[in-house]
């Protein structure tokens, strides 16, 4: 919604339609390319001109996301969703996904204990390239295991995946007695608390996501 007059409107439908079709931002350009002009957008918003009740016509802000307000904003987890790749015989199945008003902001690999976390990494890694059109979205991508966990931004080479390292202890062992339930807490547990809680997910996508290519 925008204001103006004192009064708050929706915006137009036809606004709506294209305020969805310019985030799905063309790859033509490369998936960091795309990638950067999607960050923008969810950060500042996409200006529209709208016609006034008196007439007039004027430019509003269309936000994608309250960051104000976290609990204003959709959030899903969806697992083993299909993303199509151009090759329709190479389609991928992401084993998590985070979606943020509707748009996929954290793809996660998972792996049992058995198995070396660096195949998540790879799968990743090479998922950058065979369905872009995912990655694009994503502003935190992570390869999970039971007792070891790396995590990275989209486009990152294998050695960027690293592990996170909580400073917050007593907030993450507050968090992690509240979603334990009373079962053991492993690596997975307290990684994914550290990052993706609302309010840190929010906080690293908001003030941490730097652009470097």
């Amino acid at each position: 919604r925008f204001e103006y007059d004192g009064k708050k409107y929706a915006f137009s439908q036809a606004n709506i339609n294209k305020a969805i079709d310019d985030i799905d931002v063309s790859l033509s350009s490369g998936l960091m390319k795309a990638s950067q002009e999607i960050y923008d957008m969810l950060l500042y918003g996409k200006s529209y001109d709208e016609i006034l009740p008196d007439g007039c016509k004027s430019s509003f802000d269309l936000h994608y996301v309250d960051w104000e307000n976290i609990e204003n904003n959709i959030f899903r987890v969806v697992d083993e969703f299909v993303v199509y790749s151009e090759n329709t015989k190479d389609n991928r199945r992401p084993d998590v996904g985070v979606f943020v008003n509707g748009l996929p902001w954290v793809v996660i690999e998972c792996k049992s204990s058995v198995i070396d976390i660096k195949m998540a990494v790879n799968q990743n890694v090479e998922n950058f390239s065979v369905i872009p059109q995912l990655f694009k979205f994503a502003q935190i991508v992570l390869a999970v295991g039971p007792n070891d966990v790396r995590y990275a931004t989209a486009g990152s080479n294998r050695e960027y995946f690293v592990a996170w390292r909580e400073k917050f202890k007593n907030w993450l062992d507050e968090k992690c007695e509240k979603y334990a339930c009373g079962r053991s807490v492993r690596e997975q547990d307290k990684v994914l608390i550290s990052l993706l809680s609302k309010e840190r997910l929010f906080l690293l996508v908001k003030n941490y996501v730097v652009y470097d290519y």
